[in-house]
């Protein structure tokens, strides 16, 4: 399977052909870790405001509205999230006037399996640089290490400093036991660490994440829950 990058995104995909979008759902799925599929603008925004979306892939023309109006109100809150245009034909007004809103592929129907190649590896790279700072926790929640926050659908939590430092220790060394010495070396960089404080940091993290993470092992320290 290439481009696994893209298995921990997901993708927003706008489409009111049901024919096209059944077989461009069962080409796009192994790619994607979800996709949400609307047929119009509006379920598109309501999916876009309740889900967590990474990226989107919208046609041209919907029954409610132009795939414009679509993308305008995805940029108005995301001004990096890369998308994909579709449509049957080449609409030189629809490319200028989208020009502003920064589009990363504008694909023409019938697509190619290389056309697609290209703009799903062209995405994967955009995606990968956007995130490189988003941790994966569990299969629903993920540290931002850069912003302080944990992130669970659109939901965010305020972390302090050792609580990402102890966060990114554990999901970037996910195959090894975290030692407390580790935790001691990565972790408590400005202060002494205890026994009491690290037990109180692990247990303010298991109440913010709310789902089983991160395992004790007895006499050595933490693991993270595959």
């Amino acid at each position: 399977m290439i481009l696994r990058g893209l298995q921990k995104f997901n993708l927003l995909f706008v489409e009111d052909n049901v024919r096209f979008a059944t077989h461009t759902l069962e080409f796009l799925t192994p790619y994607f870790k979800t996709i949400y599929h609307a047929s119009t603008i509006a379920e598109a925004r309501n999916i876009f405001d309740t889900k967590e979306v990474h990226t989107v892939l919208c046609d041209v023309i919907l029954p409610d509205g132009n795939g414009l109006d679509c993308i305008e109100y995805v940029r108005s809150r995301d001004s990096k999230m890369p998308i994909m245009v579709l449509s049957a034909h080449k609409d030189e007004d629809f490319l200028f006037k989208a020009i502003p809103l920064g589009l990363t592929h504008y694909l023409m129907k019938p697509i190619t399996l290389k056309e697609f190649t290209l703009a799903l590896t062209k995405i994967n790279t955009i995606l990968e640089n956007l995130h490189q700072h988003c941790f994966p926790i569990t299969a629903t929640t993920y540290v931002d290490t850069t912003n302080h926050i944990l992130i669970r659908d659109k939901e965010t939590k305020e972390l302090t400093p050792k609580e990402v430092r102890f966060l990114k220790l554990v999901v970037t060394n996910p195959s090894i036991i975290i030692t407390k010495e580790m935790i001691e070396n990565e972790v408590y960089t400005d202060t002494i660490m205890s026994e009491a404080a690290l037990k109180n940091l692990v247990l303010r993290l298991r109440k913010k994440i709310n789902e089983p993470f991160l395992e004790s092992v007895a006499g050595e320290g933490y693991r993270l829950i595959k």
